[in-house]
C-alpha cells in the first residue's frame, strides 16, 4: 500500500481538528493520572513519531541510534512498474537495487551502497552507482530522475532500545524499532503495533497495564524481523565473489524464512 492511500484511510472520518499538523513535541511527562504532553493531561499517550523520535527519551531515556549493518544511507522512490512481478534485488560490489511491486503500474524502490559505501544526496548518484546493471534497473533510474518527486534520501539508522513502555506512555512503530528497510516491513509492523495497542486499550479498564502486555505481544514479531534484517545485511556486505555464490542458494530461504512467520496475524 502507498504511504499517501494509508494517510488518506488513517483520516477519513475524523472531525478536522483532530488532527494538528506541525505541532512540535518538546515537554512530555508521567503524572499520577496519566501523561502530560506540552501540559495538556491524557490518561494514554502513544509516541508514533519515528527515528528521531522526540517521546523516547521519556520511555528509556536518552538512547543511541544505531547505523544500519547494510548501509549508511539509502535512496528510496516510487517509480513506474518495467514488468517486476516479486521481491526483486540487484547487486554489485557498487551497490544494491530493490524493486517491490505495488500493482501492475507502480514500485517500491530502494537503492544503497554496500560495505559501508557512501551515498551521495546527489540523485546522480544513482545514475553514477547504477549505469552499469541491467534492465531494468538503468530504465527505473532514468524515470525516477525524469520526475523527483517521490526521490527520498537519508540515513539508515536502526533502533534498537530494551523496553517501549514506561507507565501509561507507549511507543510504536520506527519510534520504539526502526530497522533498514531491506524487507520492507517498517509500515507493516507500526500498523501491526497500532491493532495490536487499540486492541488492549479497548479491553482493558486499567491502562497502567496495557504497556507491558503490548510489549509482550510485539516483541517476538518484531525480533525476528529485526535478526532477519542483520542476517541478510551480513550477507549482502560480503565481498561479491562470496555474496553473489551463495545468494541464488540461501536467499530464496531466507525469504521464506523471513516472511513465513509474518503471514500469521499479529
Amino acid at each position: 500500500m502507498r504511504r499517501r492511500d494509508l494517510l488518506d484511510l488513517l483520516g477519513r472520518g475524523l472531525p478536522a481538528d483532530t488532527v494538528r499538523w506541525d505541532t512540535p513535541v518538546a515537554s512530555i511527562r508521567q503524572t499520577p493520572a496519566g501523561v502530560e504532553v506540552e501540559g495538556e493531561s491524557y490518561a494514554f499517550a502513544v509516541g508514533a513519531d519515528g527515528v528521531r523520535s522526540a517521546v523516547r527519551p521519556a520511555v528509556v531515556g536518552e538512547a543511541e541510534l544505531r547505523t544500519s549493518l547494510l548501509s549508511t544511507a539509502s535512496w528510496r522512490f516510487m517509480a513506474p512498474n518495467p514488468g517486476v512481478d516479486c521481491w526483486t534485488v540487484w547487486s554489485s560490489a557498487a551497490g544494491a537495487f530493490l524493486l517491490i511491486p505495488v500493482d501492475a503500474k507502480e514500485v517500491y524502490g530502494y537503492a544503497s551502497a554496500l560495505r559501508g559505501g557512501t551515498v551521495s544526496a546527489d540523485p546522480e548518484w544513482l545514475r553514477t552507482t547504477f549505469a552499469r546493471f541491467p534492465d531494468p534497473v538503468p530504465q527505473v533510474v532514468d524515470a525516477v530522475l525524469t520526475e523527483q518527486s517521490s526521490l527520498y534520501h537519508s540515513p539508515v539508522e536502526e533502533v534498537r532500545v530494551d523496553r517501549w513502555t514506561n507507565g501509561r506512555l507507549v511507543l510504536i512503530g520506527d519510534a520504539a524499532h526502526a530497522t533498514a528497510p531491506v524487507w520492507a516491513q517498517g509500515a507493516a509492523l507500526a500498523v501491526e503495533d497500532a491493532l495490536v495497542l487499540a486492541e488492549l486499550l479497548a479491553t482493558h479498564d486499567d491502562w497502567s497495564r496495557v504497556g507491558p502486555e503490548y510489549e509482550r505481544r510485539r516483541r517476538p514479531r518484531v525480533d525476528h524481523v529485526q535478526a532477519m534484517t542483520d542476517r541478510l545485511s551480513k550477507t549482502a556486505s560480503m565481498p561479491a565473489w562470496i555474496r553473489d555464490t551463495i545468494l541464488p542458494f540461501v536467499g530464496p530461504r531466507t525469504y521464506r524464512e523471513t516472511y513465513g512467520p509474518l503471514r500469521s496475524p499479529p
